[in-house]
């Protein structure tokens, strides 16, 4: 595609905007693999070659016009192969899945080629052979992991013939990656060529690269709904290929056997297959049908198998994520809850609120067809951010499909006078206002439990937060069974939480309960805020605490580097300066700072020998107070010439419980 724009005195100069941005993908590929030249050497190589093919692509597009659309599919190409090989890189730079989904599709295959049903059997041992650290899990509201298959058959069956080869560790990575590029492939040739170059931005936009990483499995049925919705209105037309005509239903039925985020296309494509037939005056319910069976027999011939295998097992794990109490999260309507504190916790409104917004975006579709034609499949995502589990993944991933759906249908002359039938306007009006009742509802009243943090205990220098004390008092009616997780600023969900305290709660009542965190990775850093979060099963509720956090101060040691050895017996300062977490220096006078001195060996800790304020050799925790630039000065000397460099590092001792670590500074002694 050519941008033109005025170059001065009656001359035009066209910018081959396709060439443009496949080049600049490329160069930013190349600096992305950048920095992984010193774990795998080839890497450097290609990051170079990506780098100097971007620069003399955008020379030629330029020099050669002729040549915009060989270069652009060239940049394509780089584009992919920077892909695949970050994707390689990053894959053996963090080993461990970052999401169960991923970890249990892969362990389903796994299980399967040992001929064992993944619907019958437990999937917990996923968790360890994949690497799934458990922040990533995904947890029931009694506080217990998942541990079964929760998607349709395709979701593994897609990984089988690459494990049956004999990749094992990291095959369900490997195969999300090439439905990503597959996906980014079929967009550039379905897309009209003003526009494809739309498909270098689906392939390298983080936010969309960092879900495929991450371990969020939607890049499967990607290429499936590409072509389910390309050209859909097409499937009333008696002129369009046959071939073509039922590649939309099977595609669909395909999509809706990798994820359930494929089923809420089906209800808006059989209701636009009826709205095209009624148009094109033919039986408004014969061709909606055909298009059901057409969705249905792929869906089946994949998912048979298995229900006849055990229907119960199949069935419970299909709807899982539609009916079981999993936690709450996401960025939608629920943040709100989870972050700022507010609403009143009770789960089912929100429940509500995302099935009442969905049937009125239904009633919208159909009577105003003309308008939301085009843009219909947002109605998913909108209706998906209103409940409790809106996950980033459900609200971004559906947008290359609306691309191809808006650039594909036939345009429709908007009606001068379109008569709305009266049970339309009841029917957007009862769903209007139900929906907007819900959700004042969802806001109106406390939550269940009231909850106060009370107090935190750290790990010292290891900057971690593993005990927190809080008070709970249960102001619904009813008893119940709080379930207690510690959540940071970071957005993330932890694991739950060990609890000392009452396991019920009868109404009115309150206790204190000290909790413990279960593994590392779910203690929260000192530096950042935290909430505790109750949660309840009866009934489904969320509670969460006000924000609680250390001071907001941190100290920072310097001289920061020394890059010469220090003499023995000679005297020097160390200076520690209080600042603000913004790194604004803090001028506080009188607050206590300790220094520490230690020395690492290859598999020891040794205790140092330098004296610090004249402390006896080798002391530790040392304390000095600041002045009033917020400074503490400590006089350093080291007394012996050690094997090893002493390391120093400051912290605000705040009675027992430190924080404000400082940057770590090391030193070699030498006579």
């Amino acid at each position: 595609m050519q941008l033109k724009f005025d170059g001065g005195q009656d001359k035009f100069t066209s910018v081959p905007i396709g060439v443009l941005v496949g080049s600049l993908f490329a160069i930013d590929w190349g600096y992305r693999l950048w920095g992984s030249g010193l774990v795998y050497p080839a890497t450097t190589w290609l990051s170079v070659i990506l780098i100097g093919f971007g620069l003399v692509s955008l020379l030629l597009a330029f020099a050669f016009p002729l040549m915009e659309k060989k270069l652009e599919f060239i940049s394509l190409l780089a584009s992919c192969i920077g892909f695949a090989w970050w994707v390689y890189t990053q894959i053996h730079l963090s080993p461990g899945y970052q999401t169960d989904e991923i970890a249990f599709d892969q362990y389903a295959s796994h299980l399967l080629l040992q001929g064992i049903n993944p619907y019958a059997h437990s999937l917990a041992l996923a968790f360890r052979r994949y690497l799934v650290p458990p922040t990533y899990y995904t947890y029931l509201l009694s506080g217990q992991p998942v541990v079964s298959l929760s998607y349709p058959a395709l979701s593994f069956l897609l990984y089988t013939p690459v494990m049956a080869l004999g990749v094992h560790m990291h095959a369900a990575l490997y195969v999300d990656a090439f439905f990503w590029m597959g996906s980014s492939v079929l967009l550039w040739f379905l897309l009209p060529s003003q526009i494809r170059w739309i498909a270098f931005l689906v392939l390298g936009f983080m936010m969309f690269d960092g879900n495929v990483f991450g371990g969020v499995t939607d890049a499967l049925f990607m290429p499936f709904l590409i072509l389910a919705v390309w050209k859909w209105d097409r499937f009333v037309a008696p002129t369009h290929p046959l071939l073509l005509k039922w590649m939309g239903p099977i595609m669909l039925g395909l999509a809706m056997s990798v994820k359930q985020t494929a089923w809420f296309l089906a209800p808006f494509l059989v209701l636009g297959i009826m709205m095209e037939s009624k148009r094109s005056g033919q039986s408004w319910w014969r061709n909606p049908l055909r298009y059901i069976v057409g969705v249905a027999v792929p869906f089946l011939l994949v998912n048979v198998p298995f229900i006849v295998w055990d229907p119960l097992a199949w069935i419970q794990g299909s709807l899982l994520p539609l009916v079981s109490s999993t936690v709450p999260q996401g960025q939608g309507i629920v943040g709100l809850w989870l972050y700022d504190h507010v609403g009143n916790g009770h789960m089912e409104y929100l429940k509500l609120l995302g099935a009442f917004v969905l049937v009125l975006e239904m009633l919208l579709f159909v009577t105003y067809y003309s308008r939301f034609k085009r843009s219909w499949i947002l109605f998913i995502p909108l209706a998906l951010f209103w409940t409790e589990r809106s996950l980033f993944e459900y609200l971004v991933d559906l947008l290359p499909i609306l691309l191809v759906a808006a650039i594909s249908v036939r345009t429709i002359i908007q009606d001068k006078v379109s008569r709305i039938p009266r049970l339309s306007k009841y029917g957007i009006g009862i769903f209007s206002s139900a929906s907007l009742l819900v959700f004042c509802l969802s806001f109106i009243g406390g939550q269940p439990l009231k909850l106060q943090v009370t107090g935190v205990q750290t790990t010292g220098e290891l900057g971690l937060i593993d005990s927190v004390s809080v008070h709970v008092i249960n102001h619904e009616n009813t008893p119940v069974s709080p379930h207690f997780t510690v959540m940071e600023n970071t957005g993330q969900l932890p694991t739950f939480w060990l609890s000392s305290g009452p396991s019920t709660l009868l109404p009115k009542q309150a206790a204190d309960y000290t909790l413990s965190a279960p593994n590392v990775p779910a203690m929260p850093s000192i530096t950042n805020n935290l909430s505790v979060d109750a949660f309840t099963t009866t009934p489904a509720t969320i509670s969460t605490s006000a924000d609680f956090y250390l001071p907001k101060m941190v100290t920072v040691l310097s001289p920061r580097a020394f890059n010469t050895p220090v003499k023995i017996g000679v005297p020097f300062s160390l200076t520690v300066q209080l600042r603000s977490t913004s790194g604004i220096p803090l001028h506080l006078s009188g607050v206590p700072v300790t220094l520490n001195q230690v020395m690492y060996g290859p598999n020891y800790v040794s205790t140092a020998s330098s004296t610090i304020n004249g402390s006896q050799a080798g002391a530790m925790a040392v304390t000095s107070i600041t002045n009033a630039s917020g400074q503490a000065v400590f006089t350093v000397q080291g007394q012996f010439v050690e094997p090893l460099p002493t390391f120093f590092e400051a912290d605000i001792p705040n009675s027992g419980q430190p924080f404000g670590y400082s940057n770590i500074a090391s030193i070699n002694f030498v006579k």
